[in-house]
């Protein structure tokens, strides 16, 4: 019973050290009360991110484009005044001294009213389509974004997680200590024994040290992203497959793993939806738009444009012949008109143009079915490794609980003189190594999803929960 009495009194005390590190750590960083969720996480670094606010305003200034390609449709209206003096000889009297002089004035206004310009016109449009791809671009980079921070959010949850596991085997590992002064205590141990328990408790508290360093370094990556104190210490929200597993929380989806058809079907619901969703297509299609509407304005270049113009001008002071200057107020003249440009002839250059615009949208359109083809492989392909992934789960999850049971069959012999020290260690480490490689699949499977869902890019933990309940019944229905 005395190595029972002393195994459970070095649990309690295990217990107790948790307590007092996560106390400390609390005190020492100065950990904040409330819980930081992976969604407020995701909407601060969105709002708050000052990279993705420099995108955000670069958008807005590509805006303007549009106003002023549109403002060419509007009456333009202008008023033109000089003011000067005004010295003349008569051609024919070069060789006399007879000069003429005085001051001259000239006011004028017009307004100018544009009908029709086939240039404008397609320019107003190219603007639009432009505007169009940069926007899709910023929404790539905004996906970008938040895979970002959700991947720095889980990596501080899988270095928490595996401080836990050093934790917990560092426990074991004063547990086979206790185990082997008791051993020691009867004769059936020696000294040595006692000294290699203690010196894996020195490497355990390395590991451990090197750990909170890891989270430390993961922390600061966070809270960069959302633009935080970088020493800033928050209890972040765990994330579980039954809850943020996307179509993984589906019994019907799970259930279809390993079987090779409905993983295609898997598959290929995601390249549905990933393909028309997918920023960088919109963006290169609003390119390609763009130019269409350029070929198609060089292909007009023969078409005449029109203006309305209207016009008033007042020249308020002259000079007479008599050298004496007058004053003349009123509106000399005003006139209403039409203007029309028609430029016919422009040498081989517009051909040239045509030509060149010619090749240019070809070029464009393999450039789309290559990213096309590229998209659709990254997609399955990221699929593919999240299903072998959510496999890998369940595994580690059972050899973690195998290897488990057999270090405690393994400590009970080992108590009763019936196993060696070499055997303890070896059913420590592998029971270490099962929880360690456990931790990281399953955070590993979450980064994965997050992979995925930026590929297909939707995120479904941003979207209506109907929505995404929407989606999975679409996949279920067609799993059937």
């Amino acid at each position: 019973m005395k190595h029972l009495i002393k195994s459970t009194k070095w649990t309690g005390l295990g217990i107790m050290f948790l307590v007092t590190f996560t106390f400390s750590a609390a005190n020492i960083y100065g950990q904040n009360d409330s819980t930081l969720t992976f969604y407020n996480t995701i909407d601060q670094v969105l709002n708050d991110n000052q990279g993705f606010a420099a995108e955000q305003a670069g958008l807005q200034a590509k805006e303007k484009d549009i106003t002023i390609a549109r403002a060419s449709f509007l009456p333009s209206f202008g008023i033109q005044a000089s003011y000067y003096v005004a010295e003349g000889r008569k051609i024919n009297d070069w060789d006399r001294l007879g000069v003429s002089t005085g001051t001259k004035g000239v006011l004028s206004g017009g307004v100018n009213q544009m009908i029709y310009h086939q240039g404008y016109f397609a320019n107003h449009k190219i603007q639009k389509d432009l505007y169009t791809s940069q926007a899709e671009q910023l929404r790539s980079s905004r996906y970008q974004l938040i895979a970002s921070a959700g991947q720095a959010y889980i990596a501080v949850l899988l270095a928490e997680e595996l401080l836990k596991v050093m934790l917990n085997d560092r426990e074991i590992t004063r547990r086979n200590l206790d185990a082997a002064i008791y051993r020691a205590e009867i004769g059936s141990a020696s000294e040595q024994e006692i000294l290699r328990w203690r010196t894996s408790l020195y490497s355990a508290d390395q590991n451990i040290a090197n750990q909170k360093a890891n989270i430390k370094v993961n922390r600061i990556t966070l809270n960069q992203l959302r633009n935080q104190p970088e020493e800033q210490i928050d209890t972040l929200e765990n994330l579980t497959i039954e809850k943020d597993g996307f179509i993984f929380t589906s019994t019907m989806v799970k259930n279809s793993i390993g079987d090779e058809l409905k993983e295609q079907i898997i598959r290929d619901y995601f390249v549905e939806i990933g393909l028309g969703k997918s920023p960088l297509l919109g963006s290169f299609d609003a390119q390609i738009s763009a130019q269409e509407h350029q070929l198609k304005s060089d292909k007009l270049w023969a078409i005449p444009n029109f203006d309305l113009v209207v016009g008033i001008d007042d020249q308020f002071l002259i000079v007479d012949e008599g050298n004496t200057p007058s004053n003349q107020s009123g509106a000399d003249f005003w006139f209403v008109g039409a203007t029309m440009s028609w430029p016919i002839i422009s040498g081989g250059a517009n051909f040239s143009k045509i030509q060149q615009q010619k090749i240019v949208a070809q070029e464009y359109q393999f450039q789309r079915k290559q990213l096309l083809t590229s998209q659709e492989q990254a997609i399955r392909s990221n699929v593919s490794m999240l299903i072998a992934e959510y496999q890998s789960v369940g595994l580690t999850q059972e050899q973690m609980q195998v290897a488990n049971q057999n270090y405690e069959l393994v400590y009970e012999s080992y108590l009763t003189g019936e196993m060696t020290l070499l055997n303890l260690l070896d059913a420590q480490h592998q029971r270490f190594s099962a929880y360690m490689t456990a931790a990281v699949t399953y955070y590993t499977f979450l980064l994965d999803l997050l992979s995925v869902e930026q590929t297909i890019s939707y995120f479904p933990f941003l979207q209506p929960q109907n929505e995404v309940d929407a989606i999975i019944s679409e996949l279920e229905n067609r799993l059937l």
